[in-house]
């Protein structure tokens, strides 16, 4: 039997705790636990992250099976079922005080035989059909490990065989993603010294699709509407060579001091980052842009196989606001965009009601602009998040 300890136990709880009740992302809190454990080795932080993510995943089935409600908060008994099931040995002076001999059922709804929401599961079942099941199951699935190579300051084939025969770091580039590398196995890249130099970014291979869906030209104008901490600005300012203009906004002053910390890394010049509100007024940027993507605020639903938690901490009424900010956005943003220019709307939502519902929306009220292509991109095909990205020229 492998074994698990009192402070990976502990730690355990006390992620669960943050992620669920105080509703914080899973990655930022593990990370921040890690960093509390310096003495912890690999093997220490693979328990603890495979324990988290695995009840995040599970945590319906494993509350059914502990025959509490599908909200229940119960991590020492999640703790000791996930132990039983992966055949762990829990330590004697664990606050988990017993293991269940409980068996975790198979003979259950397709709802919580995927462990979603009932609410979430009929949802995605009414927007998708058929195909919803199929989308439920491969977002409980682990998600690839991908890099997006820096093409502005070198190749996707030079930095391969750099991560192969300098560091030993197995990978192997995507044929129709030229940018991306997905590594064989799970290395912690944060603090690699090419990461440092800014030949590479962390970004899910999908993902990386976005830029160049919004075709960007060098010596043009851009702006990223919802540039957050930046992954797609940088993909932007990379495809057009470091020449022209692109204004990144968003609401969140410590999203952009971290994209003015990666800018500086990829030594690019052409981003300017604009902190915005509800209050700014675009008016001087009128008709602006050749080029305006919105990365959307949306639920997320694509990215379950890296943040399991969005499941949990979307409501009903979330969504619902959701769609109603995008609709707004929409409105704003295409205000910017020049005769012939072209707006992208993208999100990392599977659902209609945030994609193509939109996009029948804002051409119906926007008869001056034309869709020009428009793309969802399944979870289920693949070991990558699930996106949607439409592109529209103003005529």
């Amino acid at each position: 039997m492998k074994r698990i300890f009192d402070n990976q136990v502990n730690a355990i709880i006390m992620a669960l705790d943050e992620i669920l009740l105080h509703k914080k992302r899973a990655a930022k809190v593990l990370s921040k636990i890690v960093q509390q454990h310096p003495k912890w080795g690999a093997r220490d932080r693979r328990v603890v992250y495979d324990f988290t993510f695995g009840i995040l995943r599970w945590k319906r089935r494993l509350n059914h099976t502990l025959q509490n409600d599908d909200y229940a908060h119960d991590p020492q008994q999640w703790i000791a079922l996930w132990a039983q099931k992966n055949e762990f040995d829990l330590p004697s002076s664990s606050p988990v005080l017993a293991v269940t001999d409980k068996k975790i059922s198979g003979d259950e709804s397709p709802d919580l035989l995927t462990s979603f929401p009932q609410w979430l599961y009929a949802l995605g079942e009414k927007e998708l059909g058929e195909i919803w099941h199929e989308e439920a199951i491969s977002l409980n699935e682990k998600a690839s490990i991908c890099l997006r190579v820096n093409e502005f300051k070198t190749s996707a084939e030079s930095l391969s065989k750099e991560l192969r025969e300098k560091y030993t770091i197995e990978n192997e580039p995507l044929p129709n993603i030229p940018s991306a590398l997905i590594l064989k196995k799970g290395v912690k890249m944060e603090r690699h010294p090419l990461f440092k130099k800014g030949l590479f970014e962390i970004q899910d291979a999908y993902s990386q699709k976005i830029a160049p869906f919004c075709q960007v030209q060098p010596a043009t104008k851009v702006i990223d509407f919802c540039a957050g901490a930046g992954g797609k600005t940088l993909h932007l300012g990379a495809l057009m060579k470091n020449k022209g203009e692109i204004l990144a906004f968003d609401p969140s002053k410590n999203k952009l001091r971290e994209l003015q910390k990666r800018v500086k890394r990829h030594h690019l010049t052409l981003i300017e980052a604009m902190v915005t509100d509800d209050q700014t007024d675009f008016s001087p940027l009128h008709q602006w842009a050749d080029t305006v993507l919105i990365d959307a605020p949306c639920s997320g639903l694509g990215t379950l196989k890296r943040c399991p938690e969005i499941k949990w901490n979307l409501s009903q009424e979330r969504l619902e606001n959701l769609i109603s900010i995008q609709e707004e956005i929409l409105g704003k943003a295409s205000a910017l965009v020049k005769s012939n220019g072209k707006l992208i709307y993208a999100t990392c939502s599977i659902l209609p009601s945030e994609n193509e519902k939109q996009v029948e929306k804002f051409l119906a009220t926007h008869p001056h602009f034309q869709l020009e292509a428009q793309e969802r991109l399944s979870p289920s095909n693949s070991n990558f998040d699930g996106f949607f990205m439409a592109r529209f020229v103003r005529k």
